[in-house]
């Protein structure tokens, strides 16, 4: 299970590829203008339920920000890759 710390540092670095996202997106094909779109708001949700929960969020959290970091994450790469994106979904 992960520490509170963890899922903290963890979210610090998902809104870092977030922000990177931002600016890279302006120049991105509408198939990954949709994708962020749909992932956008997952990153809020983990957001949200740390801030609600506190310490009860941390099994829930933990999941959802697994998840969330692994898509933002994949999606970057894919992103900065200079390939259009392709995420599925």
């Amino acid at each position: 299970m992960l520490t509170r710390e963890q899922i903290r540092t963890g979210v610090n670095e998902i809104r870092e590829m977030a922000g990177e996202i931002r600016l890279k997106l302006h120049l991105a094909t509408m198939d990954a203008r949709s994708y962020w779109e749909k992932l956008e708001p997952e990153l809020g949700k983990l957001e949200r339920t740390l801030e609600e929960k506190g310490s009860e969020a941390i099994e829930t959290a933990g999941e959802l920000f697994q998840r969330v970091g692994a898509a933002v994450r994949k999606f970057r790469d894919e992103l900065f890759d200079d390939s259009s994106p392709r995420p599925s979904d």
